[in-house]
């Protein structure tokens, strides 16, 4: 992301989102758990995705403890026929491992 420390800035001096935690390979809880408060403004994340034409959903779930860390959506979906959807196995820093799907439509 960008600066690198996103997570504690204000929203306003966030260029762009990044899930590292600094450790190979690994997600910071600490970043998703503030993408998901900053998510409750959906057009504020996707500009800094610099996602315009598309919608776009971000889904990141524990699969240690069963719990969703974040459902990212947009309050108004629109359908459209062609979604391109990737899931991956992740690591968190806590630890834990879980799941995480981006789809674009």
């Amino acid at each position: 992301g960008e600066p690198s420390d996103w997570e504690i800035k204000s929203v306003e001096r966030i260029k762009r989102f990044g899930l590292s935690g600094g450790k190979m390979n690994l997600l910071s809880m600490d970043k998703i758990n503030r993408l998901d408060s900053i998510c409750t403004n959906y057009e504020d994340v996707a500009s800094r995705l610099g996602i315009t034409e598309y919608q776009i959903s971000i889904f990141i779930k524990d699969n240690t403890n069963e719990i969703i860390l974040l459902d990212c959506l947009p309050s108004q979906v629109i359908s459209r026929q062609d979604i391109v959807s990737i899931r991956r196995i992740v690591a968190f820093d806590s630890g834990n491992y879980g799941e995480f799907t981006i789809q674009v439509w």
